[in-house]
């Protein structure tokens, strides 16, 4: 999770230079398997103030996704085109990685609810290895802006979560690391301070 970038095989990254063809892509891979209309791209790109033949452009995105998919080893109708005028991005969440950290973080909930918190903080770490730099790096749009908000304040929650269980496991060194980290890269809240507060007492 982070930059908008494509890993082949051999680990070489590949992420379009444009940001808007990022924008399309991030929007694909958020939401694999769903069918996305050429007026919802539109919006995701633009908002509600597209430019004149701004279908015709997105389109253009589309195929530049599609050249950077092939590009990187994956088959060219992995991204299908439907009728009327819909796509849909056919990859497993599995090759995702924000679908993965959420996978991990469901695991990671699981172990913490059976009262295991080794695994789960395994779980959880695993799950924040998966995030690199900031949402959806890159894109600058209303609706891109709306979901890294809301990714960033996911990730803040899985933090805190991470923090209880390494609280379990009286590693108060990591909690406190962890919120600094939290203090660098979002915005404080309360609930950043008194983990932080528990950590130094």
């Amino acid at each position: 999770m982070g930059n908008i970038e494509i890993v082949t095989d051999d680990g070489t990254s590949i992420s379009p230079s444009r940001g808007a063809v990022r924008c399309v892509l991030g929007a694909f891979a958020l939401s694999p398997g769903r069918r996305l209309g050429i007026d919802d791209l539109v919006s995701r790109v633009w908002g509600i103030a597209p430019p004149d033949r701004a279908d015709e452009t997105v389109t253009t995105y589309v195929r530049s996704v599609r050249r950077a998919l092939t590009q990187a080893g994956v088959p060219a109708d992995t991204l299908r085109s439907h009728r009327p005028r819909m796509y849909s991005l056919d990859l497993s969440p599995k090759n995702i990685d924000y679908h993965i950290f959420r996978s991990l973080c469901a695991a990671a909930s699981e172990a913490a609810a059976r009262n295991d918190p080794r695994s789960a903080v395994s779980s959880y770490e695993a799950a924040l290895g998966k995030w690199r730099g900031d949402a959806l790096s890159g894109v600058e749009s209303s609706w891109a802006e709306s979901r890294r908000h809301a990714l960033e304040i996911e990730w803040a929650e899985v933090v805190y979560a991470l923090c209880d269980q390494l609280s379990d496991l009286g590693d108060q060194h990591a909690v406190a690391t962890w919120t600094e980290r939290i203090a660098t890269e979002s915005v404080p809240t309360d609930r950043m301070i008194l983990v932080g507060i528990r950590a130094l007492c």
